[in-house]
């Protein structure tokens, strides 16, 4: 049987995707991404077997670090973040994307699969920099940088991609919006119920939604979710993640 595993040699912590000031945290060596946790809960009786729940849950932070570069455009937007205790990551928000990279190249992100704040399950879920720190340099003459973020909220991994000039968007009227592909490639690509989807490249419709169907040829979105007509022809880009 073939091995299954995720390769994280060209892991990356992207800021302000998209814009002109998009930076890439350099010198980083290691990186955790967040997970969840549930407290237990026992109850107990005399002469009874305890019985354990699962209670309250909570979300473990985004952790990460590597050799200090102080020049590093990156490196210097968390230090901004830090300092004001900003909230930012999600699709558009004002003070920047976020967009955690599990693989891939700057050459590459649209294609690359990576880790975003889910807004359309959870409209307040945004990052915040929890730490900004220089341990002790040691006998390899290296300053080591550690920092992390905190995650507010719901995120998704966008595992599934693609970019076409066969995409056009159609705004349904009293019906529900539609993404429309006349290569007829979205299952193909791997597109289903139930996944958030990461728009870019449009004149009109970048953004982040929620997917109800799909067959084939459309994407059909939940009908909270709204679109502009925008014709095939320029290349769009789908990401879809859960």
């Amino acid at each position: 049987m073939a091995l299954s595993y995720q390769e994280a040699a060209n892991a990356a912590v992207v800021l302000n995707y998209g814009a002109g000031t998009q930076a890439i945290v350099a010198g980083l060596n290691t990186l955790k991404l967040p997970g969840g946790q549930r407290n237990i809960i026992e109850v107990k009786q005399f002469r009874e077997t305890s019985r354990q729940f699962a209670g309250q849950a909570s979300r473990t932070n985004l952790e990460f670090g590597g050799a200090a570069v102080f020049n590093d455009p990156g490196q210097l937007q968390l230090k901004t973040y830090f300092d004001a205790n900003t909230k930012f990551g999600p699709v558009g928000h004002a003070n920047g994307e976020c967009r955690i990279y599990l693989n891939g190249t700057s050459s590459t992100l649209l294609s690359s699969d990576f880790m975003a704040p889910d807004t359309a399950n959870d409209s307040e879920s945004v990052y915040q920099v929890t730490a900004y720190d220089f341990p002790s340099v040691d006998s390899e003459g290296i300053f080591p940088f550690t920092s992390g973020l905190a995650v507010g909220g719901r995120y998704a991994f966008f595992t599934v991609h693609k970019t076409a000039a066969t995409i056009a968007f159609v705004e349904g009227g009293a019906g529900a919006d539609t993404i429309t592909d006349s290569g007829s490639g979205f299952v193909t690509a791997g597109f289903t119920a139930g996944m958030t989807l990461i728009v870019e490249g449009t004149a009109s419709n970048d953004g982040i939604y929620l997917i109800d169907t799909v067959i084939a040829g459309t994407i059909t979105l939940t009908t909270a979710m709204d679109l502009a007509d925008e014709s095939a022809g320029t290349s769009f880009t789908l990401h879809g993640g859960k």
